[in-house]
């Protein structure tokens, strides 16, 4: 069947992942794609075959799989994904597989996620003092005219 969409979902703790087999026009969104792993070392977070073609998989969160990705399709739409453990450098995220496939953009955090705060230095917190002891002292001021 083509043009299927699995969308906002977790995948999670299986042998096989997301399959797609002889299968076009599917989109694939927004998805953590977490720990899927065949013991006999065989499969991926997500496989696309070589009789699957324009498939978009987008802005998905890849953890822990034995193998993130594996697409040996054609014209195939990796784009913005969450790769863990990352590819390591800025750059393209090389799919596994005879298509040639690449995510170009990958993120460096996942869209599922909410971000963490970022947290303070002691340099930071002293600037922070200081701009509202300036902020106490001028607001301070103000009062007394």
């Amino acid at each position: 069947r083509d043009n299927n969409t699995i969308a906002e979902s977790e995948i999670r703790d299986n042998n096989h992942g997301i399959w797609i087999e002889d299968s076009s026009g599917n989109t694939i969104f927004r998805n953590m794609i977490i720990n899927n792993s065949d013991s006999g070392g065989g499969d991926t977070g997500v496989h696309v075959n070589e009789n699957s073609d324009w498939n978009r998989i987008n802005e998905n969160c890849f953890y822990d799989n034995v193998l993130q990705a594996y697409d040996d399709g054609a014209h195939n739409n990796w784009d913005r994904n969450f790769w863990s453990p990352p590819p390591g450098v800025t750059g393209d995220y090389t799919i596994p597989g005879g298509a040639g496939a690449k995510d170009y953009h990958p993120l460096s955090y996942c869209p599922m996620c909410p971000q963490k705060m970022p947290t303070l230095t002691p340099v930071g917190i002293l600037a922070l003092l200081s701009a509202l002891s300036v902020i106490a002292v001028v607001t301070i001021r103000r009062k007394r005219l």
